[in-house]
């Protein structure tokens, strides 16, 4: 699968939920076999993803997945676990980022998928 796979699939979706605003049930139907289209295709490419990244956060976040910006825009956004240690959550995947804000760096303790025991990252602290 490519980028611009999915970009297409996006695409495609973004201009199915425009048509569905103002259109009938068929246009409502389209939208939603777009959305399950796209819901599929990152399912695929998380997957992959968990396989190849070993919990080692720089493939992750290297993988195209944006959830650094999350955590770059609002890094005391999520809750403080313990220990200055915060987590967020991916959507529609089954992450868990933990990391720490030591003055203007953010450290990722550990990308876990969350299936695995979530006291896993207590261990790497």
């Amino acid at each position: 699968m490519t980028i611009a796979n999915l970009q297409a699939a996006r695409d495609d979706l973004t201009a199915k939920m425009a048509a569905a605003q103002t259109g009938g049930p068929a246009d409502t139907a389209a939208k939603n076999n777009s959305r399950q289209t796209l819901i599929g295709m990152l399912r695929d490419v998380a997957a992959y993803v968990q396989i190849r990244c070993n919990d080692d956060p720089a493939i992750l976040l290297s993988s195209g997945f944006e959830m650094h910006y999350r955590i770059l825009d609002h890094p005391f956004g999520y809750q403080d676990l313990r220990f200055g240690i915060r987590r967020v959550l991916t959507h529609r995947f089954p992450y868990a980022i933990y990391f720490a804000v030591e003055g203007e760096t953010i450290v990722i303790v550990a990308v876990l998928s969350t299936a695995r025991d979530p006291e896993e990252w207590q261990r790497r602290v």
